[in-house]
């Protein structure tokens, strides 16, 4: 990176996080959301679909960047 100019990366967890569990982790918000709208309008099975699919994407995400976190302190270390 050149002497003053505008650093762009993104911060130090954000960098060793793949995008795609970042997607995940929106959509499992999203879902939730709609839980959340469901639930208000009184649609309890749908309420119940909703949660169980943000719950399966928040620990499909949850692991995926969990595995893909620990090793990115040996690998950056034995890189730089």
């Amino acid at each position: 990176m050149v002497r003053g100019s505008v650093c762009t990366s993104p911060t130090w967890p954000a960098r060793f996080i793949p995008q795609k569990v970042f997607v995940m982790i929106k959509a499992a918000i999203v879902f939730l959301v709609i839980a959340a709208i469901l639930a208000v309008l009184g649609f309890g099975g749908l309420v119940g679909l909703a949660i169980g699919i943000a719950e399966i994407l928040f620990w499909v995400a949850t692991a995926i960047a969990i595995i893909l976190f620990i090793p990115s302190f040996t690998i950056f270390r034995v890189v730089t």
